[in-house]
């Protein structure tokens, strides 16, 4: 899974993930060591940073984050933060947006809000995986879906 994350979202030498997800979850594995492949690095934000969009977009602005995840409920309030403070947060580069169903019109929003970065859907079931599936959305998707399978997975039918 790590490398065929790597290889659809790099993390080079300059760039970081934010990891603001407890580890008890699985997403907080692709925070921990998805920079490791390119020799980037992790930012780890404050205990709490992951509930206030203020902060979070500090701590984002402060480390020039290029990694971030969201669950689409977290992402809509990050959004309107942005939006209200003027924070753009111009270094994120991809934002990978899982966990929830994104609706179609946050994600053409968020297409807006950061035209220079990648905003990917992913879907995986937890009981198997991390995440199996990607959808690049752009501001002109019409349905956001689960997408196709990430390298190194496959559908199969039982």
């Amino acid at each position: 899974m790590m490398i065929a994350l790597y290889s659809r979202y790099p993390c080079g030498e300059q760039e970081a993930y934010l990891l603001k997800t407890g580890y008890a979850f699985d997403v907080s594995l692709t925070e921990l060591f998805g920079w490791i492949p390119g020799g980037g690095k992790v930012v780890i934000a404050a205990p709490g940073a992951e509930r206030d969009p203020r902060e979070l977009l500090q701590v984002i602005g402060d480390n020039r984050v290029t990694h971030i995840n969201f669950v689409p409920s977290m992402l809509q309030l990050f959004m309107a933060e942005a939006e209200t403070s003027g924070g753009a947060a111009p270094s994120l580069q991809y934002l990978l947006i899982a966990g929830e169903a994104f609706p179609t019109e946050m994600a053409r929003r968020a297409c807006q809000q950061w035209p220079h970065a990648r905003i990917e859907n992913i879907y995986g079931p937890t009981e198997a995986t991390i995440y199996a599936t990607q959808e690049a959305v752009t501001s002109h998707t019409e349905k956001v879906g689960i997408g196709k399978p990430l390298p190194n997975c496959r559908w199969t039918r039982t």
